[in-house]
């Protein structure tokens, strides 16, 4: 997730889902964040110094996620199936190796076998919601600051909507498929 100036995204209101609103950017400050959604837990924020790349995104993942899937749920991590974006730093042919080499068959990305990320169509838009809701960010450490409130409001208050995102992989795979892999509608 970048937060810029400018900003596109939706979000999706379990009581109001048809109910949008556009409003002005905020400034030009910009932080670049990792986050994650498993069994019942919100992992990071992890932000990146710089730009990412499949190097830093590799770093991010065996220093600080990987660790903290381990730590957190209670399961076998060879149950743990792995998913995320098609960004470019995310499908490198090292990070694909990298991948493949930590999670074997267990993957889900462009390259793998799909392309639907809850933290896309949940986590990410509702982060940005809260962090620029009534306010002008001044600096990337106040909008570090904010993305981690956020997180943290998230972790306390909102993680049967992580839940419940989690939960609708499936039935947004199978509308993916009878829409022949074309962008889902608001589902």
């Amino acid at each position: 997730m970048q937060l810029l100036a400018t900003w596109n995204c939706r979000i999706w209101d379990y009581e109001r889902p048809d109910d949008f609103y556009a409003q002005a950017t905020q400034s030009a400050k910009s932080v670049t964040v990792f986050g994650a959604m498993a069994r019942g837990y919100l992992f990071g924020p992890y932000f990146f110094a710089s730009t990412v790349t499949g190097d830093s995104y590799r770093a991010i993942l065996a220093e600080f996620l990987i660790p903290d899937l381990l730590e957190r749920l209670d399961v076998d991590f060879e149950e743990v199936w792995f998913q995320q974006d098609g960004a470019p730093a995310h499908v490198s042919n090292e990070t694909k190796a990298f991948l493949v080499q930590t999670f074997l068959t267990r993957v889900i990305s462009r390259d793998f076998i799909h392309d639907l990320t809850p933290c896309d169509y949940y986590l990410w838009g509702v982060v940005k919601e809260m962090v620029y809701r009534d306010r002008i960010i001044h600096s990337v450490s106040e909008l570090q600051d904010a993305v981690i409130q956020a997180f943290n409001v998230i972790r306390t208050d909102k993680m049967d909507h992580v839940n419940r995102a989690m939960q609708a992989i499936r039935s947004r795979m199978q509308k993916c498929v009878l829409l022949n892999g074309s962008q889902l509608p608001h589902c």
